[in-house]
């Protein structure tokens, strides 16, 4: 029966893609380890994502950056000198933001393979028989090693230069030659978490998608069951059910909030139009919905609540977050945190302070 070993081989041999080999496995290897930490690292049960899927999705983000010559030239360069901001440029330009950690992650697994080899060449790689007890052996390694920062430090520096004659002689002081290429694709993998954190930050994301409970005519095609808007240009701007909106409107959505993601912001703009959608008067700009026309009729506008517990500790205590937009319209949203609860409305907008007056209730 073949091994997963011979199999491997094979499959670069007929693909003839030996010159490649270990940078494949490599990188495999990566994705493979980080698909299974996701899953013993989360709070929650989770389920491994598709590996398959997960080196497809990679590989396509990969092939678009390799099509660009000069953005492939660009960022091989940065990577070697530690440029975050090149390579996220380059991410940002070609539409990869998606897909920017399997960039990254591609980016450093080549990094790392490269100068670990030219690290680790005057130390040769002993075959493994025990890797359970290797993998024991190497834990007991690094365990000594930081108990000593100044070591730790040299040999960080180091692999993050790639210097060769410092990392060897440092590796022979401390007798760690067995353990080098372990010894350096840790540090190096540990320098590639900091790259790619500058090169992909965590982002967050806001949405508006419903006035009230009806969706955007765009969000659900003509004839669907749910209630929308005829919001189209050109479109009534009436509801599914032949309805017309006044007063106080519940604009309504969602956002994503990121863990290490700078605060965001986020404001409404209006603009009046004609019956086609075109600007009214023609020289109409959009603008902002400032705090007069937030709310309206005692409505203020509760984005989420902060969940609290006092004692005894077996009570919730719910604090609403009220919300109302600063300068230039703008509504902060809180900070990403577990004791935070979105309600979907992001803001309560009067709509008679966008018109003038009288204002025709036309109800019944």
């Amino acid at each position: 029966m073949p091994t997963l070993q011979s199999g491997f081989r094979a499959l670069v041999a007929e693909l003839k893609i030996e010159r490649f080999c270990h940078l494949l496995c490599h990188w495999a290897c990566s994705v493979r380890c980080r698909l299974l930490c996701r899953v013993v690292c989360s709070p929650t049960p989770t389920h491994i994502a598709s590996f398959v899927e997960e080196l497809a999705l990679a590989g396509a983000a990969i092939t678009t950056l390799a099509a660009d010559e000069r953005a492939m030239a660009e960022v091989t360069e940065a990577v070697l000198t530690g440029d975050c901001d090149v390579v996220r440029g380059v991410v940002q330009r070609l539409g990869l933001f998606q897909g920017c950690h399997l960039v990254c992650e591609w980016l450093c697994t080549w990094r790392c393979v490269r100068v670990c080899l030219l690290l680790c060449r005057r130390f040769p790689v002993e075959a493994i028989e025990d890797p359970l007890g290797e993998a024991f052996a190497f834990a007991q390694a690094t365990a000594r090693l930081a108990a000593n920062p100044a070591d730790l430090q040299r040999l960080g520096d180091a692999v993050a230069k790639a210097d060769p004659e410092t990392f060897g002689a440092v590796v022979e002081e401390l007798q760690l030659g067995r353990f080098c290429i372990q010894l350096c694709q840790w540090l190096c993998r540990l320098i590639c978490r900091r790259f790619c954190f500058c090169v992909c930050p965590p982002r967050s994301a806001a949405y508006f998608i419903r006035i009230g409970q009806y969706e955007y005519a765009e969000v659900y095609p003509p004839g669907g069951t749910v209630p929308r808007i005829d919001s189209q240009i050109g479109g009534t701007g009436l509801t599914s059910d032949s309805r017309a909106f006044f007063r106080t409107l519940r604009l309504n959505g969602g956002y994503s909030l990121q863990t290490g993601a700078p605060q965001m912001e986020y404001k409404f703009k209006t603009i009046t139009t004609d019956a086609a959608g075109n600007p009214s008067p023609p020289t109409a700009t959009w603008q902002p919905v400032l705090a007069g026309a937030a709310g309206g009729a005692g409505e203020p506008t509760i984005i989420g609540y902060n969940i609290s517990f006092p004692p005894p500790l077996h009570t919730l205590h719910f604090t609403p977050l009220v919300v109302t937009p600063g300068a230039g319209g703008w509504i902060q949203v809180p900070l990403s945190s577990p004791t935070y609860v979105p309600t979907g409305d992001l803001l309560q907008l009067n709509t008679e302070i966008l018109t003038g007056t009288p204002h025709l209730d036309e109800t019944g």
